[in-house]
């Protein structure tokens, strides 16, 4: 463990320290307030949390948590939690092999393999395979088990917006776009085009998170790599899709590589089949109906996109039907 002198700033996390007696205790100790209210009290909160995951700060928080977990109650329901949330914080400022060590040495690695043998898994359980996962990428220990982990885990929206504390999404996103075309090589073009589109959806679901964490090269690099094995055009545009939503957003001058969302979708619908369609027909659905369409109507050329578009759905049923549902409820499809 990397030397770190003098205590935590609690002040950062608490009004008045009292030491902990159980993992509850100890996880409300390594997690900052987060910001509410207005004013002046969310100003002070804003910038507490701030300082809190800054590394000078940050380092006495992981390295008091990882010896007092030592010399608590064991079996409590809020043990595991505890000792996922610090593993959590050593990414934060790029502890891995201290992470590695501790994660081995609470036995939180064995419990990962031993959950294989479960069918199905809880949040808790997919929250200490994904940070299980985080580590032994970063360390470079990764190994042919692994697959197996990363099938129940890849994609699940409900673990990251349910378990903010035990993860850190920038870590899972770019774990994803890492393993993605680790393992492309391996896939059939059929599993290829299903976990693109798994990847488009996750992504567009969380498109804010990729931009605040300045995450939209990593993923536009990852695409270019996987349209290698020959994924379908189709599934190639709803990724440029989920890009551009973004890039047409931003000052061109001041970004690389910046997509039409018009075009993207005329590009998109062009290429669409009826198999994609058929199963992912409502997230289609919801690409179409983006606000930016309209707004991005300015120049003739977008105009141009438009018309280029309705021609190319017009007399196809799966693909007029689905611009009449979401964009255009006049058309005649």
């Amino acid at each position: 463990m990397k030397a770190v002198q003098g205590d935590p700033n609690w002040n950062l996390v608490t009004d008045t320290y009292i030491e902990p007696n159980n993992f509850a205790e100890l996880f409300s100790l390594l997690v900052p307030c987060h910001p509410k209210g207005e004013g002046k009290e969310r100003t002070i909160l804003v910038w507490k949390e701030k300082e809190f995951y800054k590394e000078e700060n940050l380092a006495a928080f992981i390295v008091y948590g990882m010896n007092k977990v030592k010399n608590l109650p064991q079996f409590h329901k809020d043990e595991i939690p505890t000792l996922v949330r610090i593993l959590r914080l050593c990414q934060e400022i790029g502890w891995y092999e201290e992470a590695n060590a501790f994660m081995i040495a609470q036995g939180l690695a064995e419990f990962v393999h031993t959950s294989l043998e479960y069918e199905t898994w809880d949040l808790l359980t997919q929250s200490v395979a994904l940070n299980y996962l985080i580590i032994k990428y970063r360390i470079g220990e990764l190994t042919d088990r692994d697959i197996e982990i990363w099938d129940r885990v890849k994609f699940n929206e409900k673990c990251i917006t349910d378990c903010k504390h035990l993860l850190s999404h920038k870590e899972v996103l770019e774990f994803t776009f890492f393993y993605m075309c680790k393992r492309a090589k391996s896939l059939s073009k059929e599993q290829l085009n299903s976990d693109m589109m798994s990847l488009a959806m996750y992504c567009n679901t969380f498109v804010y998170d990729l931009y605040t964490h300045d995450l939209l090269r990593k993923y536009r690099k990852c695409t270019d790599f996987l349209s290698y094995y020959g994924p379908s055009q189709a599934v190639l545009a709803c990724q440029r899709a989920v890009l551009s939503q973004i890039s047409d957003r931003l000052d061109p001058l001041k970004t690389t590589h910046v997509d039409d969302y018009l075009y993207v979708m005329k590009e998109m619908m062009e290429h669409m089949t009826i198999g994609v369609m058929d199963r992912y027909g409502h997230f289609i659905g919801k690409l179409l109906s983006y606000v930016p369409f309209f707004e991005m109507i300015q120049v003739p050329q977008h105009a141009y996109y438009c018309e280029e578009l309705l021609y190319i759905c017009k007399g196809i049923e799966y693909k007029g039907g689905c611009c009449k549902t979401h964009k255009y409820p006049k058309m005649n499809a």
